[in-house]
């Protein structure tokens, strides 16, 4: 190797700075990687520009070229590794985290109530199940000596690639079961499996809105293969039917519409409403000559009492002619109310 052969093969000039060095030979070390480069050619590929650029940094040391570690003149980049996310390849040694803690997954629940259920609130009761695993019957794998993956080496050149698999006795889980024909566990009698029924309450408040969630912690999926991992929750997610035959909601009002002849909407009309908490009789003279562009409102009658009941009037209009008779009466008529 010398350095003209050496920038030949990084693609660049002999008096390329050290900076330019690296930044060629990391491009290429990602190109030609032969876990990412398939071509039967690129492992040999992959040694060659190891080798040029180790030489083209230390040219003195070439004798001493298998022991070269491409990840020491990375420290310039930021901590940037060309071989992050290879499928395993490392410098030195997998380290696999044994003791990593997960989450288990959520189990969600939708409840469906009415809009009258969410007028008052109310309370529902459930029986859950839920689907345990036994720990207690079960021992250290020794095919993975517990970490729960199988490290296999492969050299190139002068680095090791390490290869890591699920171990397929322990399923990853670093732990078998002991051998039932020996042992009778005390917790599963030798089931591992067993599922245990609850009863929860779920206390639905008044005014819910659709989406609102209920979360009681570590009732969801249960820990399978570490017993130190986390429960997932169970969450209740209510869905509000937000209309029924009389009404429909709008935020914490209740809309209630009304359909009257002309007459009712001039000279009024005794209405009644059949609201939630009890018959609501009202005479609609006391909202004066009804407007049915306008709502009219009565105030804390609305959901759960805290909105507002909006009546919401529909005149139906008669399909009449009049005479001049009649005519004649309706101009006194709205002449002696200054209409």
């Amino acid at each position: 190797m010398n350095k003209s052969k050496a920038a030949s093969i990084l693609g660049i000039s002999e008096n390329a700075s050290d900076s330019e060095i690296k930044t060629a030979y990391k491009k290429m070390a990602i190109k030609f990687h032969p876990d990412k480069n398939k071509d039967p050619s690129a492992e040999e590929k992959f040694k060659e520009i190891s080798t040029a650029y180790n030489y083209l940094l230390n040219p003195q040391q070439e004798h001493q070229q298998h022991h070269f570690n491409p990840f020491e003149h990375f420290a310039g980049f930021g901590g940037f590794n060309p071989f992050d996310g290879f499928g395993g390849f490392e410098a030195n040694s997998f380290v696999h985290n044994e003791n990593k803690i997960i989450q288990c997954q959520n189990t969600v629940y939708k409840v469906n109530i009415k809009l009258k259920d969410a007028h008052s609130g109310l309370t529902k009761n459930f029986k859950i199940s839920i689907k345990k695993r036994c720990f207690d019957c079960r021992e250290k794998c020794n095919t993975c000596n517990g970490s729960g993956k199988i490290v296999t080496q492969r050299q190139i050149g002068p680095m090791t690639q390490h290869i890591t698999n699920m171990c397929n006795l322990c399923r990853g889980s670093g732990k078998i079961r002991k051998d039932a024909s020996t042992y009778t566990c005390g917790t599963c009698q030798n089931k591992q499996e067993w599922d245990e029924d609850k009863k929860v309450e779920v206390v639905i408040p008044k005014c819910v809105k659709s989406g609102y969630q209920i979360i009681m912690k570590g009732l969801g999926e249960q820990p399978i293969q570490n017993e130190k991992d986390i429960p997932g929750d169970l969450i209740f997610e209510i869905i509000v039917d937000n209309s029924d035959d009389h009404f429909t909601r709008r935020n914490d009002d209740l809309i209630y519409k009304i359909n009257i002849d002309l007459k009712s909407s001039i000279v009024g009309k005794i209405l009644q409403i059949p609201h939630y908490e009890s018959l609501i009789n009202i005479d609609i003279k006391t909202l004066g000559i009804i407007n049915p562009k306008k709502e009219y409102y009565l105030m804390n009658l609305g959901l759960g009492l805290k909105g507002k009941l909006v009546l919401q009037f529909n005149v139906d209009y008669p399909e009449i002619s009049l005479n001049d008779e009649q005519v004649l009466l309706f101009e006194k008529a709205f002449e002696s109310l200054k209409l």
